[in-house]
């Protein structure tokens, strides 16, 4: 088997769930099916990586339609990243829909630089500040404020269109770049202080009163 190309590790693997011969070789079959199906996927993002020639060949084609468009070097490697992470978990329909908001980030400086600050102005919300402190309420009213003018912009671009005919259109589903729900809590941050989780309550909760 080794002579086939067959690891020794999966060889033994395969042994030590049963003896059967022919159980083994259908263990076998089983994990270089799943190995030949992640090589599969990892040659499809090298190619798709060749074709886009930047890192936005990293999303799915669906993603990559909304933003090619985009001057170069207006996407930030930060909204890529949360792309990536928004594709991982909901699939290339949720993060086209996301896609709108880097739009308007990359087309609108004012809005760029006020996100920018209240990134900060949350960030400094750490250990050391009271989730009662005056300031947590002051940038969740801001933080709230920010995103009700984010959504203006957008149906303002005409981009909740879009959105529109994404949720129409006949979508295939991608189970390859999707996680579970149950996956993706083990993989968010849990890091944030008090204070800042308390603002971002505050922040979904006048979101939902706006």
């Amino acid at each position: 088997m080794a002579e086939a190309g067959i690891s020794l590790d999966d060889m033994r693997a395969a042994f030590a769930e049963t003896p059967e011969i022919g159980d083994v070789l259908g263990r076998l079959e089983e994990t270089l099916a799943a190995q030949e199906a992640a090589i599969k996927r990892r040659r499809a993002a090298v190619q798709r990586l060749q074709a886009v020639g930047s890192p936005l060949g990293l999303l799915s084609e669906l993603v990559t339609d909304r933003l090619d468009h985009l001057p170069p070097g207006t996407l930030r490697s930060d909204d890529l990243d949360a792309l990536l992470v928004t594709e991982r978990i909901f699939g290339p329909l949720g993060a086209a829909i996301q896609a709108s908001v880097f739009i308007v980030l990359a087309t609108h400086p004012g809005l760029r630089a006020e996100q920018d600050r209240l990134d900060a102005a949350e960030a400094a919300l750490d250990d050391n500040v009271d989730p009662e402190d005056p300031r947590v309420e002051e940038i969740a009213v801001q933080r709230c404020a920010h995103q009700l003018a984010l959504d203006r912009a957008v149906e303002a671009a005409g981009l909740n269109a879009a959105e529109e005919d994404l949720f129409e259109a006949d979508l295939p589903e991608d189970n390859d770049t999707q996680m579970s729900a149950v996956q993706s809590i083990t993989k968010m941050p849990y890091d944030f202080s008090p204070a800042r989780q308390r603002c971002l309550e505050r922040t979904a909760q006048l979101l939902a009163e706006a």
